[in-house]
């Protein structure tokens, strides 16, 4: 498992809040399962979907 540390400058835009707590992402007062690819340029969702950081160079 593989652990990154996240600042400010990683935050989704928006309103909405969000935490980690491990490996489960928090948002909206909701739990995920979530892990990371390419050096936390990609984080996995449980649902198989897969969001990129926008300054990574992960394809």
């Amino acid at each position: 498992m593989n652990i990154f540390m996240l600042d400010a400058t990683d935050r989704i835009p928006g309103v909405d809040t969000y935490t980690f707590d491990g490996d489960t992402l928090i948002w909206d007062e909701i739990s995920r399962a979530v892990s990371f690819e390419c050096d936390g340029g990609i984080m996995l969702n449980e649902n198989s979907y897969k969001l990129w950081r926008l300054n990574s160079d992960c394809e």
